[in-house]
């Protein structure tokens, strides 16, 4: 094996169908360069030891070991193979751009990039790219066209007030499914509710120290979906992440559960399993009247797991929540945030009862007109056998016996 020795360890995973691409997103997505380790040893063969270096959110390098030693896509082609396998042990390591650098001048076969190519193999391993993240320019209202400035505050509450015309409101007992790579806008949604002295849960493959800088969100109203030991920290096996969500759903009424990251549950325990843990969640939510809220990347899944999760859910789109936050005072107008009153309500509906008529009238019963049954004619009818007849039926049977 090359002269390279991996960092601190960030991760560990056992192999898997589409782990190691998960792996190498995380580092995409962390904006960190990184190496990805994977180890298998098969009896009677021997161990098989591959390294993937990600650099500046690429794939940039790959090495093998196993009977031989394998450089560049060839090495790449044997990582993937033992990475597919449930024996493997795959582990993510922090990588320093010195390290990377003597890797590559010192074996430059190892190395994946070819800066001649203007275009790359429309592999998997080239979508792992660090999201762009921009500011969109907020579109005018076509109906506003004043002389002078309009202040900002009052441009976006015009505009919110507008928008939430045509689009959906928050109300209890729904369940929304958001399709997006960064889950910023579900997390600021979050943090608004809590701020509105609403109870919220997010559980997220976030790191506790992304959570606080990038998003604001206070640590108590988060669980960290990760094998790593810390205080936030929720094992990712399905029994645990459902017995935290019956827990919060118990304590808290008129809530919002955030679930980000299910397509790293799918990666562990398939995406059979992780489908129906979520739909007996949202099955939950809509008897509770909480509201629950999955933001993911759903082209992780097959197209019919994709189906069957869309099915259950109602889409949102990320400009439907910006929307939302436009105005926070318009957003608490919403019946979520309304506090029902039974009195109230059981006087409204006894005023229908009585004010209202039901427009499905119940049809008269109409009484069967008697049929007249009309008598059978006299060959066909039956009769009661007589005393004589039945005398002579039995001594013609005695005469048949004497003959024979």
């Amino acid at each position: 094996m090359l002269n390279f020795v991996p960092g601190d360890v960030l991760e560990s995973r056992r192999g898997g169908v589409d782990v190691l691409r998960h792996l190498a997103q995380e580092l995409a997505i962390l904006e960190r360069n990184g190496s990805i380790q994977i180890r298998r040893n098969i009896p009677e063969v021997g161990e098989r030891i591959g390294h993937l270096l990600i650099f500046d959110g690429s794939l940039a390098a790959a090495f093998h070991q196993a009977e031989m030693l394998r450089f560049g896509i060839e090495a790449l082609l044997e990582i993937e193979s033992d990475a597919s396998a449930l024996d493997a042990t795959m582990s993510l390591h922090e990588m320093t751009e010195a390290s990377y650098i003597e890797a590559v001048s010192t074996n430059p076969t190892i190395s994946l990039l070819n800066p001649d190519e203007d275009q790359r193999d429309e592999a998997w391993w080239t979508t792992v790219r660090t999201p762009v993240r921009r500011l969109e320019r907020e579109e005018r209202l076509p109906e506003l066209k004043p002389s002078v400035g309009v202040p900002e505050a009052l441009r976006r509450r015009s505009e919110a007030r507008l928008r939430m015309q045509s689009g959906p409101v928050l109300q209890r007992g729904q369940a929304w499914l958001e399709h997006a790579i960064d889950p910023v806008h579900a997390f600021t949604f979050a943090r608004t509710i809590s701020k509105l002295d609403h109870s919220i849960l997010i559980i997220s493959r976030q790191s506790p120290p992304q959570m606080e800088s990038n998003y604001d969100i206070d640590l108590k109203h988060y669980r960290w979906l990760s094998e790593t030991q810390h205080e936030r920290t929720l094992e990712p096996s399905l029994e645990t992440i459902r017995r935290t969500v019956d827990e919060f759903a118990d304590a808290h009424r008129k809530s919002i559960l955030v679930i980000e990251g299910i397509e790293y549950l799918s990666g562990i325990h398939g995406e059979q399993r992780v489908i129906e843990m979520i739909r007996s969640i949202v099955d939950q939510t809509r008897v509770n009247g909480n509201v629950l809220l999955i933001t993911s990347n759903l082209e992780a899944f097959s197209r019919q797991q994709r189906s069957r999760l869309e099915r259950e859910f109602t889409g949102l789109e990320s400009d439907q929540i910006q929307t939302w936050l436009l105005d926070i005072e318009l957003l608490q107008e919403h019946p979520f945030f309304m506090d029902s009153d039974a009195e109230a309500e059981a006087a409204i509906m006894q005023h229908l009862q009585e004010n209202v008529s039901d427009p499905i009238l119940t049809p008269k019963l109409e009484i069967p007109t008697p049929v007249q049954q009309i008598p059978l004619p006299a060959e066909h009818r039956t009769q009661q056998v007589d005393d004589e007849l039945r005398s002579k039926m039995r001594s013609w049977v005695n005469d048949s016996d004497e003959e024979d």
